[in-house]
């Protein structure tokens, strides 16, 4: 007996929504994972774990978490197992996690933040991927702002929280708010449909090509330059929020504000590229987080901290689709997913490493005021070499229509 044209429809239609919910599921609740884990530092701090060896095992993490990033895609493309591979990083991370409560021993956290690093820490390039697969560039957006909306909530919670709760009160809170997250992520990732489409894989010869590409070669190590300078805030606005002497509210509502402008940015990605030339816009970005930076560290007051993290609309959120752009207008399609885990691997894992490692190293011995001042000089430098290179880049740069 044949299905009817129109049940094949309904069919497919049902798998689409599921696909899509789940999806949305798996972005709300990691990236509000991602937020809860911005409370992590000070909770080891308060556990007696110096802030050096906190940047040091989050530098491991972002060094492993990059290795492993290729290793997962690889492992995807090779067997067209997706779906399962993701499902499986989230159930490893979660298991890693339900230990952190429980030790206060450097050595075992260190290797619980590692392990959950290269597991459930590695699976948000490739849901990147499988959303593209599922439902298209065009809807892409719309489907990765899930995770800003989790990431923002959280951090609203946390801001509203901190009308009654301490700093450390919440940090105490944050690995068990970690294995909530975790096992919420897991249950939405459960629901993806059991179907792993058969896609062209690209071979190792394919991913190894990418690597000469001479626009990546430029651009890849000034956004990783641009992110290191982002650990600060990423690990440690917790600790300036403190120093400062700003209520346990605080952390949270900068990240609040911050991930609304975020939310912005990637609304308007598209009228960003047609204003400007992507490379040019990553530039625009480095000399506005600089200032960013500079001031966070500079002003002691909370509406000037507060006001200045509103530029993380083009700190994260115009550079991450301008960043993007030049994957879509450099890379063919056959190969752009292993181009994403390439540039994960850059940018947000050996950026992710160099900037906590050192942020850790400033933040023991100079505080975080002067931790948030260097990383805008540092910032500062990154702009003058990516203005120097500028014209180069856009020379060789393809056309914004061209299709590779």
């Amino acid at each position: 007996m044949t299905a009817s044209p129109g049940s094949s429809n309904a069919n497919e239609l049902n798998t689409r929504r599921s696909w899509i919910w789940a999806l949305c599921g798996v972005y709300f609740f990691a990236l509000a994972g991602v937020l809860v884990s911005t409370y992590l530092p000070r909770y080891f701090e308060s556990i007696g774990i110096s802030t050096a060896a906190i940047g040091v095992m989050y530098s491991a993490r972002s060094l492993s978490q990059s290795a492993m990033n290729l290793s997962w895609a690889t492992l995807a493309d090779r067997f067209g197992a997706i779906r399962r591979i993701i499902q499986l990083q989230y159930a490893l991370g979660l298991l890693a996690l339900v230990c952190l409560p429980f030790t206060e021993i450097y050595p075992v956290i260190f290797a619980i933040i590692v392990i959950h690093g290269i597991t459930a820490g590695c699976a948000v390039p490739l849901v990147d991927a499988l959303t593209l697969r599922e439902v298209g560039s065009a809807r892409f957006g719309t489907l990765r702002a899930w995770g800003s909306a989790g990431f923002g909530l959280m951090a609203l919670c946390a801001s509203a929280a901190g009308l009654w709760a301490s700093h450390a009160e919440l940090a105490a809170l944050a690995p068990w708010l970690m294995i909530a997250t975790g096992l919420a992520t897991l249950a939405s990732a459960s629901r993806f449909p059991a179907i792993d489409a058969n896609i062209d894989r690209p071979s190792a010869r394919d991913a190894l090509r990418l690597l000469s590409r001479p626009v990546l070669l430029l651009v890849f190590p000034i956004c990783a330059l641009h992110w290191a300078s982002q650990a600060p805030y990423n690990l440690f606005i917790v600790f300036l929020c403190e120093q400062r002497g700003l209520g346990a509210w605080a952390p949270g509502l900068a990240v609040a504000l911050g991930v609304f402008a975020e939310i912005v940015a990637f609304a308007n990605g598209a009228r960003l590229l047609r204003a400007f030339r992507p490379y040019t816009l990553i530039v625009i970005c480095v000399v506005v987080t600089a200032l960013r930076w500079y001031g966070t560290g500079v002003f002691a007051s909370a509406p000037a901290i507060l006001a200045l993290q509103l530029l993380h609309g083009l700190s994260f959120g115009a550079f991450f689709v301008a960043m993007m752009a030049i994957l879509g207008h450099e890379i063919a399609p056959s190969v752009r997913a292993t181009a994403q885990a390439l540039l994960y691997f850059v940018v947000f894992g050996l950026g992710g490493a160099l900037g906590n490692a050192l942020s850790g190293l400033v933040l023991d011995h100079h505080g975080a005021a002067t931790l948030f001042r260097w990383a805008g000089w540092w910032e500062l430098g990154v702009f003058v070499i990516a203005l120097a290179i500028l014209p180069y880049v856009q020379r060789i740069a393809r056309p914004t229509s061209a299709t590779p």
